[in-house]
Formats: C-alpha cells, sequence, structure tokens
C-alpha cells in the first residue's frame, strides 16, 4: 500500500475515539497493571501519546518545512509526563489526547502538502536524513502500535485465569499449536541452501539434458530458464553443459551463492534475475527448469505463472520439473499448490510428455525432518 495523505487521516482521526472506547471508565486493574519490569501500563501510553502530540509529530514536521539548513530533530525522551498518569483520571488523558490531535490534525491539513513537500528531509538523531512521507506514515503506524500494545498489556492481565485456552491465544505470546505436526510453516531457505542433498542437480533436468543430446543439435547454443533456481546447482549444471541460462529467484540469498559459484570462463553464459512468481514474466527458451519450485507458488498465481511457462518454451523445446500431489505432507499449507494427477496432465495440452513419474512415499525434507512425498515429476516436449 502506497502512502497517501487522507488514508493516513483516516487513521489518525479516530485514533483518540478508538482509545476512548477501549479504556474510558475502566478500574486501576485494567489501566495501571503492566507486562512486567520495564514495560508501560496503558495509562503511561496514553501519557507517551500525550507528549507525541506535544513534543514529536507537528514540531518535526515544522523542522522538516522550515527554511533552515540543518532542519535537525531534538532527541526525544519516550517516557517523559509518565506522572500524569497518576495524576490525572484516565478521562483527563482521554480528552487532553483528544484535543491535542484534533488541533495538529487541522495544523497538517492547513498545509496542503504538495508531493514536493512531502519529499522534504530533516536529520534525525539516529537514522539520519528521514522524509516527510516516512514521518507522517511512522505517525500513523506508532498510533496502530500503541493500540495493540494497549490491548496486549491488558490481555496479559488475565494470562494466568484462561487456563488451558492460553496456547490458542497468541496475544498472550503463545504459537497457536498446529492441527498436524507438518512443515507447513514457511520454508527455511537458508537451511535448504546449506543442504549437501541439494548440491547435485534434479533427476528430471538431467534426463532433459539426456533427451536434448540424443537429438544431436549441432552449432547451436541452447538457452535455458532456471525458475526457482535459489543456490544454482542446477543452473550450474546448464552451464557446464554449453547451455546458456537466466536464472530467476526470488530469494536474493540463493541468487548471490549462485552469482559467487559461476567460474569466470560461464558468467557470460549465465544472468539472473529477483523476481517473484506473481510478477515473472518470461521470454522464449528452449528448456524450462522447475525443479521443486512450482509448489511454492500461491494457488492464486498459480494459472498466470503457467500461462507464462507455457507460452514461454517454443516448439521443440522441453519443460523439467515438479509438482506436489494431495497426498503430500505439506498439503494443508494454504499459501501452496497441489494437483491431482489428472490436473498435472492437463496442464501439458501443447506438450507431448516423454517422462511422467510419481513419488508417493515416506522419506526426509533437505534437512533431515520426516515427510511424506507425493511429487509428480514431468518431462514434456513442446509440440
Amino acid at each position: 500500500m502506497k502512502f497517501d495523505l487522507n488514508k493516513s487521516l483516516e487513521i489518525l482521526e479516530t485514533t483518540s475515539f478508538v482509545l476512548e472506547k477501549q479504556l474510558a471508565g475502566l478500574s486501576s486493574d485494567w489501566l495501571m497493571n503492566n507486562e512486567g519490569e520495564g514495560t508501560w501500563t496503558p495509562a503511561e501510553i496514553v501519557c507517551h501519546l500525550i507528549h507525541c502530540e506535544e513534543e514529536d509529530w507537528i514540531a518535526r514536521m515544522k523542522i522538516i518545512l522550515s527554511n533552515s539548513k540543518e532542519r535537525k530533530f531534538e532527541p526525544f525522551n519516550r517516557s517523559k509526563g509518565f506522572e500524569k498518569s497518576i495524576t490525572h483520571t484516565i478521562a483527563e488523558l482521554l480528552n487532553e489526547f483528544k484535543n491535542l490531535r484534533v488541533n495538529n490534525l487541522k495544523y497538517l491539513q492547513s498545509l496542503k502538502l504538495t508531493e514536493d513537500d512531502l519529499n522534504k528531509t530533516g536529520i534525525h538523531p539516529a537514522f539520519g536524513e528521514v522524509t516527510l512521507k516516512q514521518l507522517i506514515s511512522t505517525w500513523v503506524v506508532h498510533d496502530l502500535s500503541h493500540i495493540a500494545q494497549i490491548n496486549r498489556v491488558m490481555a496479559k492481565q488475565y494470562s494466568g485465569e484462561v487456563g488451558p485456552w492460553s496456547q490458542y491465544l497468541p496475544i498472550l505470546g503463545n504459537a497457536i499449536p498446529a492441527e498436524k505436526k507438518t512443515e507447513s510453516k514457511k520454508f527455511d531457505w537458508n537451511e535448504y541452501y546449506k543442504s549437501k542433498s541439494n548440491q547435485t542437480p534434479r533427476d528430471t533436468l538431467l534426463k532433459a539434458l539426456e533427451l536434448f543430446d540424443k537429438e544431436k543439435r549441432t552449432g547451436e547454443q541452447l538457452f535455458a530458464i532456471d525458475i526457482g533456481s535459489g543456490h544454482g546447482t542446477d543452473t550450474l549444471h546448464l552451464l557446464k553443459n554449453n547451455w546458456r541460462v537466466l536464472a530467476i529467484d526470488n530469494d536474493a540469498n540463493g541468487l548471490q551463492i549462485l552469482t559467487d559459484s559461476v567460474l569466470p570462463s560461464f558468467k557470460r553464459n549465465v544472468r539472473t534475475l529477483k523476481q517473484p512468481f506473481e510478477e515473472m514474466k518470461l521470454i522464449n527458451c528452449n528448456l524450462l527448469n522447475a525443479s521443486y519450485c512450482l509448489p511454492f507458488c500461491k494457488p492464486d498465481y498459480f494459472k498466470t505463472l503457467w500461462n507464462e511457462i507455457e507460452n514461454s518454451v517454443m516448439k521443440d523445446g522441453r519443460f523439467a520439473g515438479n509438482f506436489f500431489g494431495l497426498k503430500d505432507s505439506w498439503a494443508d499449507n494454504k499459501e501452496m499448490t497441489f494437483h491431482t494427477e489428472e490436473e498435472v496432465r492437463n496442464l501439458f495440452r501443447y506438450f507431448h510428455i516423454e517422462i511422467f513419474e510419481e513419488r508417493d512415499e515416506d522419506g526426509v525434507t533437505s534437512i533431515g525432518e520426516a515427510k511424506h512425498w507425493h511429487v509428480y515429476s514431468v518431462i514434456a516436449k513442446k509440440i
């Protein structure tokens, strides 16, 4: 979501009302308890928000928009004014915050900021140069953060009273347990790159190259696109076999490992591109290699990605890759794509399927964790 001043005002204008509905009339047990030593009570959070209205957002905005050459911000004391939480009622604190916020927003709107204004800068004592757009965006997120903090602090007051339900209440700091002990969690690509089992080319790639070799295409340097290239094991094997390669992945670490691994004599034959599946635009190629990456495309984007793949492979070119079946132990992951055998075969309407293999067995992942694999491996020639 791009910055928009009007959308920012939607949040900034409602914060005081949210706090009033949330806190007005509550007993001191809710307002004056915290999460432990060094943490803030809901009343202290409101005092902090008041202090920000007095000395942070508008004060720094004026510095950015001033004609001063330096435009340096003064350091900000985050806990200043906390004594008000003792000397004032919550109603008084909420009213003071509301009045300050109303006046500050009137001033903000009176400025009629232009895009040039929003790009003007000030000097933060810790971060260095920051823009007015960033300051206002932070103002919005700061509101939302402290509203969430108040909810968390208050929820923690009943952490010992909810009994066994605590495990299903992440606001108390507990992760919700999975229904099944599967690897539907976010995949750890860094661990994957470290695995020695992933330092050999995939069988689908090796078999596809054998089929190309049998055709004895002489005098032609073929071009492959390796999507989901990761740390580049398949790409490096293609380079060693005199292919030109475009390696595409959305993980910068993997692409850097690949770049560092390419021998100088092969560098002219390889290009890398950081790109997610949902933005992938593919050019024509003789081989589209997709070793175990396609299941990691979100279901909403798979059809578009497959159309790109289908159009990318030239006549007499090949697809080589893998799909996950419905019996795979990761199949409960809604962020991944899984297929039936019929669905996989139907993808290849413009191809002749040369190799189709199904793997349906217990095994382990690349990092040694137990997993049931249900995989369709396909090599197909464009007709």
